[in-house]
C-alpha cells in the first residue's frame, strides 16, 4: 500500500484545484487578520485569533470542496478504480486514498487559523502566556485536528457514495442544515449535541473532552468504514 499513498500524494501536490483551495483558504486567514488589526473585534491577540478560528464553519465546506476535488473528480474521469489493475485489492486503494485525503486536509483547515495568526502575531504580538494558556492551546489543537478528521471522514465517505460533485455538495450542505434544525428543537436537540459538527462549534474548550474525544473517533472510523464498504460494492466501469 505504500506505492499507492505514495502515488495518491503525487496526485495531490499537482492538483491545480487543492492548491487553489489552499489558497482560498489562506486568503481567508488574511482578511480576518486584517479585519482583527483595523476593527475592534474583541481578539486582541493571536493567540485569542488562532483560538476563534477552531469554530469556524469554513472546515465543513473545505471538506465537501476537497471531498470533490480529490475523490469525485476521479470517479468522473473513471481513475480511481486504476491501482485494481496493478493487482491491488480495493481495500488497500480506497485506504491509501482516505489517508492521503485526511492528511492533505489539515493544511486546509490550519491555513485560516495560522495566516491569520500570524498577521495579529505581527501587529500586536502573540500574547504573554501561562502554563494553563498553553495546555488550552495544545488541547484545542490536538482536538481540532480530531475533530476535523472526523469532518473529512464523513465528506469523503459522501464523495465515495454519490461520486458526483452536485450530489456531494448537496449531501455536505443537508447534513449541516439537518444539525441546525435538530438544535432548534428542544426534542432532538439532545441528538443534535452528540454530532461532531456540534462538538466542533464547542471548541477551543469544551465542557466534556472526552466525550468530543469519544464522537469524534466514532464518527471517524464508522464513515471509513462505511466508505470501504460502498466502494466495494460500486461500479467502476
Amino acid at each position: 500500500m505504500g506505492k499507492l499513498i505514495k502515488a495518491e500524494f503525487m496526485k495531490l501536490s499537482k492538483s491545480l484545484g487543492y492548491k487553489i483551495l489552499l489558497l482560498c483558504a489562506s486568503f481567508v486567514g488574511v482578511l480576518l487578520g486584517l479585519l482583527v488589526i483595523n476593527k475592534d473585534v474583541g481578539l486582541s491577540d493571536g493567540y485569542n485569533v488562532y483560538l476563534s478560528t477552531l469554530t469556524d464553519s469554513f472546515a465543513m465546506i473545505s471538506a465537501i470542496i476537497f471531498a470533490i476535488i480529490f475523490v469525485c473528480n476521479e470517479f468522473s474521469n473513471r481513475t480511481l478504480g486504476m491501482g485494481l489493475f496493478s493487482g491491488c485489492s480495493r481495500l488497500s486503494v480506497l485506504l491509501s486514498k482516505a489517508i492521503v485525503f485526511l492528511i492533505g486536509f489539515m493544511p486546509v483547515v490550519f491555513a485560516e487559523a495560522v495566516v491569520s495568526c500570524a498577521i495579529v502575531t505581527i501587529v500586536k504580538g502573540f500574547g504573554s502566556l501561562d502554563a494553563q494558556q498553553w495546555a488550552v492551546l495544545i488541547q484545542a489543537t490536538l482536538l481540532f485536528i480530531l475533530g476535523s478528521m472526523a469532518m473529512g471522514s464523513v465528506c469523503f465517505m459522501l464523495a465515495v457514495l454519490i461520486k458526483n460533485v452536485g450530489g456531494t455538495i448537496g449531501a455536505g450542505i443537508g447534513i449541516m442544515l439537518a444539525v441546525q434544525l435538530l438544535k432548534s428543537f428542544p426534542a432532538t436537540a439532545g441528538v443534535a449535541k452528540l454530532t461532531f459538527l456540534h462538538q466542533m462549534e464547542l471548541l477551543p474548550q469544551p465542557e466534556f473532552p472526552v466525550l468530543f474525544i469519544a464522537i469524534s473517533a466514532v464518527t471517524l472510523v464508522a464513515a471509513l468504514a462505511a466508505s470501504v464498504y460502498i466502494f466495494s460494492k460500486s461500479d467502476l466501469k
